[in-house]
């Protein structure tokens, strides 16, 4: 009888581990304000934003991928061609979410840092796709520090933004 106690408890403990929410999340990140192949790309700053929501996704439980990181002069109305191709790749990946991240660089703040200082971005503005549905299901944006921060600060910053990013993942069900 013990037995057959265990194997039932083993079961629902199963069906309950199955049904659990994991969703396939792709993330790219888009540095605004700045040429690509640019000098003042900070590639450091941008890296951590890029592992960082990476990290908090996986450490939820969901599989996450990338698309390679890259510069534009200004944040677009519409998405440009390179970002529409990188949402159709994750599309023919069976990827249900796509996170873009615009990190906006002032381009005033980008002269007047001159090349002796590392030029800081000074929002970071979130749109998370459905996939599938290909529709926008949640924007945020997200105030950065123009003064130079740790990077154990800018990433606590980054792990709390992604942090309200994927209650949102839910939404669209």
């Amino acid at each position: 009888m013990t037995s057959a106690k265990g194997f039932f408890f083993l079961g629902v403990f199963f069906l309950v581990s199955v049904s659990v929410f994991c969703a396939n999340v792709s993330v790219l990140i888009v540095e605004t304000g700045i040429k690509n192949g640019s000098p003042e790309r900070n590639g450091e700053i941008t890296g951590l934003w890029e592992s960082g929501l990476m990290d908090v996704f996986f450490d939820a439980g969901h599989i996450v991928t990338n698309a390679t990181a890259f510069a534009i002069e200004e944040k677009p109305r519409l998405l440009p061609g390179e970002i529409q191709s990188c949402i159709f790749e994750a599309e023919d990946g069976d990827v249900d979410y796509f996170i873009l991240g615009y990190l906006n660089y002032d381009p005033e703040t980008l002269v007047a840092a001159g090349v002796s200082e590392t030029p800081r971005p000074v929002t970071m503005n979130f749109e998370l796709y459905q996939v599938k549905a290909q529709r926008k299901i949640w924007t945020q944006r997200v105030e950065l520090s123009k003064a130079a921060v740790s990077k154990k600060e800018e990433l606590l910053r980054v792990k709390r933004a992604a942090r309200s990013l994927i209650v949102h993942l839910g939404d669209a069900i």
